[in-house]
């Protein structure tokens, strides 16, 4: 039992399950967006038909989904948790609007799941680095 759970908790285990978080995050985000749309009347009341419409949402979309990665690294005993959950958010955040913004892609929401993916994965490893294994 006690090797068992060693090796669940070593630095490449702890990598790829924050790359398998990562890769959720972003169709947690647009499921969360799409929820908070529908169920405020904010929208209403804001939305002129530019950034203001989508903003709050994606933003209030991207803290669900940290919480819920977040959650889910604490329960995969991930150590540090709390700071891939973040890191990796901010990582998928800044690569997902650089993809958006060299150009539109048809693809959808699949061609964001390796950059959450990476995202994490790279924040895992950033944060595994300079520990001893265990």
């Amino acid at each position: 039992m006690g090797a068992d759970l060693r090796k669940s908790t070593s630095p490449s285990f702890k990598i790829i399950a924050a790359a398998v978080i990562g890769a959720t995050v972003p169709v947690l985000v647009l499921v969360a967006a799409r929820l908070i749309y529908l169920s405020t009347e904010l929208t209403r009341l804001i939305c002129t038909g530019g950034l203001e419409c989508i903003v709050p949402h994606l933003l209030a979309a991207y803290a669900v989904a940290t919480v819920v990665a977040w959650a889910a690294l604490a329960v995969l005993r991930v150590r540090r948790h709390w700071l891939v959950a973040v890191v990796g958010s901010v990582l998928t955040v800044v690569t997902t609007t650089a993809l958006l913004l060299l150009g539109p892609t048809d693809s959808g929401v699949f061609i964001l799941l390796p950059f959450g993916a990476a995202s994490f994965a790279f924040a895992a490893w950033l944060t595994t680095r300079g520990q001893r294994q265990e």
